[in-house]
């Protein structure tokens, strides 16, 4: 059907839940995936939703981190569910997406009409005056200059959550989220960072450009989602992790990557994997700091902080993302890489995120990553957040030329 076949702008949530009402299941998928696949047209320009595969790759249709989140918005409206921002690399087909919504749907209690009249909260991103209550009280915290005494905050709420133990204890695993495709090798992983907002759609602008040269993974990291568990180690962590680029990609060559904290994960994965006999190919440290207390990065916490609400439309900071935050701080807090024998890129953001303190322009000393063991370092455009995001482009080729130079 054409793109005038599902719920266009301004589409009341309550219509989807009307034109689902004594259907049958089939009637039901249908009208969900006509929706799916015209909203896809809408964010992507298209004229009409018969060009839209049913089980088309929408990563290979062209959906990157901004793109994503307009479509989950647009859904989120529609349906008047509360939907991640990683919708679309989780459900990665518009089939795929027309089921999630359906069992959202069919599990909201009161059906999606009462569920966006009390704001939309769906079984994957609840909030409630407790949740609201320790973001207000973070973000006034912050706002006030106390930075240290809001994280305090978010350390004793994150204490109370449930933890896992091992692999096993943490249940069915990781999933990798495939962000590109293309013959070439070796593939890469990206890990997810540990600040707030992070999640596989971190890195969908740099996977673009490595569409039709090789496949993009990314990881999560657990504890983000209401109801997810923490690990009670970076240790368990990163064995739940290593499972998963053993179990779900394959044997290929791979290159681990991490942008910030997430480098600190591929760095100990690599390790890990090393230990294992089955080191990968190469790790790449996107803008990664030591986690030590004379890191460059701690100068600039404030700035950090005011970075992330400004982005906040990629992901609610809601009481799940802050105490996860919190917990991954504390437990990766001095932690040591252990050297590698494996090709490691350096890429450095090649402007601060603030040019200038109280006592003038900042010196790049000041604040630019000292990793001493990364074999080589190249300092990319944009800053700590830029460089992943407008200058997505230009960071992704330095990875590709690092990897045709020396892995």
């Amino acid at each position: 059907g054409g793109a005038g076949t599902g719920a266009g702008r301004d589409a009341a949530p309550v219509s989807v839940r009307d034109r689902l009402t004594g259907r049958s299941a089939d009637e039901q998928r249908h009208v969900l995936l006509e929706l799916v696949r015209a909203q896809i047209a809408l964010v992507l320009g298209f004229a009409t939703a018969d060009g839209i595969e049913p089980e088309g790759s929408l990563v290979d249709a062209g959906f990157d981190s901004l793109t994503a989140v307009e479509l989950r918005n647009r859904l989120g409206a529609a349906t008047g569910l509360r939907l991640p921002p990683t919708l679309v690399f989780d459900r990665p087909t518009p089939t795929a997406l027309a089921a999630h919504l359906g069992e959202e749907l069919a599990v909201a209690p009161g059906g999606a009409d009462e569920q966006a009249a009390s704001g939309g909260a769906g079984r994957h991103e609840r909030t409630g005056p407790a949740d609201e209550g320790l973001s207000v009280l973070f973000r006034e915290a912050c706002k006030a200059g106390k930075v240290d005494q809001g994280y305090e905050l978010l350390r004793s709420a994150a204490a109370l959550r449930p933890t896992f133990a091992s692999p096993e204890d943490f249940g069915e695993g990781l999933r990798a989220v495939r962000l590109a495709s293309g013959p070439g090798s070796p593939s890469l992983i990206c890990f997810s960072s540990f600040a707030a907002l992070a999640g596989v759609h971190g890195y969908a602008r740099l996977a673009a450009d490595f569409r039709g040269v090789s496949d993009v993974w990314a990881l999560s990291v657990p504890g983000f989602l209401a109801g997810e568990r923490l690990p009670e180690t970076w240790e368990t962590l990163v064995e739940v992790q290593v499972q998963a680029v053993l179990e779900r990609i394959g044997d290929g060559p791979l290159v681990l990557a991490g942008s910030s904290g997430g480098g600190l994960l591929a760095h100990a994965a690599a390790a890990r994997l090393e230990e294992l006999g089955a080191p990968p190919a190469g790790v790449v440290l996107m803008d990664t700091f030591p986690a030590t207390e004379d890191s460059p990065l701690l100068k600039f916490q404030a700035e950090l902080v005011s970075g992330m609400f400004d982005r906040e439309h990629f992901a609610s900071l809601d009481s799940a993302r802050l105490t996860a935050m919190s917990w991954y701080f504390d437990r990766f807090a001095g932690w040591t890489p252990k050297p590698l024998s494996v090709p490691t890129l350096l890429l450095r953001a090649s402007e601060p995120i603030i040019a200038a303190g109280p006592d003038g322009p900042y010196q790049p000393h000041e604040w630019q990553t000292p990793w001493d063991t990364a074999h080589t370092v190249v300092d990319v455009p944009g800053n700590h957040f830029t460089m992943m995001e407008a200058w997505a482009g230009t960071t992704a080729r330095a990875v590709q030329e690092w990897i045709e130079k020396h892995v």
